[in-house]
């Protein structure tokens, strides 16, 4: 990592990732929460899946150049392996959210979890290792 300013916006760049990630994973689990709880669920589900999307892509966004940055710091295989996994969860879940049932819910907030647990893991060797580690 180069200059302050690059790992500022590295930083950045991780939290606001991690928050992405976060804010899917409660979409989720609200968004199946919800039918239970109110009778109005159908207008609520309707915008919940307008959501979905965007919270999804923020978070693929995100999580891209948030690894790419870090990655050229830290060169972990670990953290690279977990954004990976993150990813691909996501991806499983709106395969398995199509077909129907609770296995899209559940890999969704694996998915979400293991990113924003990818963005501090991210965070740390970033910082562990600095700009002037050769890693």
């Amino acid at each position: 990592m180069g200059t302050r300013s690059e790992q500022r916006s590295a930083d950045w760049m991780d939290r606001l990732g991690s928050l992405a990630s976060a804010a899917c994973v409660v979409h989720c689990v609200a968004l199946a929460a919800v039918p239970t709880l109110l009778p109005a669920a159908g207008v609520v589900a309707a915008v919940g899946h307008a959501h979905e999307g965007f919270l999804m892509g923020a978070s693929v966004v995100l999580a891209l150049p948030a690894l790419a940055l870090g990655f050229q710091a830290h060169r972990s295989p670990l953290v690279v392996g977990t954004f990976a996994t993150g990813l691909v969860l996501l991806v499983a879940s709106q395969l398995a959210h199509d077909h129907g049932g609770p296995m899209g819910l559940a890999l969704a907030v694996a998915g979400g979890l293991t990113l924003v647990g990818a963005h501090l893991a991210n965070l740390r060797q970033r910082h562990v290792h600095g700009p002037t580690c050769a890693a």
